[in-house]
């Protein structure tokens, strides 16, 4: 019985554990279109498509590279 415990208890640890997993990081470079240079400390925003709700915002380094953490995935409607 104790092994049983032992496995469940296992088991569920790395199901919660694959829940909390389930984001995805955005990162990328805004550069200039003509000039091709960073932009610096630009503003980022991630709406949903659905609802243009925003999901998450970001901004720029001075490099112009940004990312946005813990996005959790959307499933669009067919």
């Amino acid at each position: 019985m104790k092994t049983f415990s032992a496995v469940f208890f296992l088991a569920l640890i790395f199901s919660v554990a694959s829940v909390f997993a389930q984001t995805t990081l955005i990162k990328g470079r805004v550069i200039d279109a003509k000039s091709q240079s960073p932009v610096e400390y630009a503003s980022i925003a991630l709406f949903n498509s659905v609802d243009s709700v925003l999901v998450a915002g970001s901004v720029a380094k001075a490099n112009g590279r940004f990312q946005i953490d813990k996005v959790a995935p959307v499933q669009l409607p067919a």
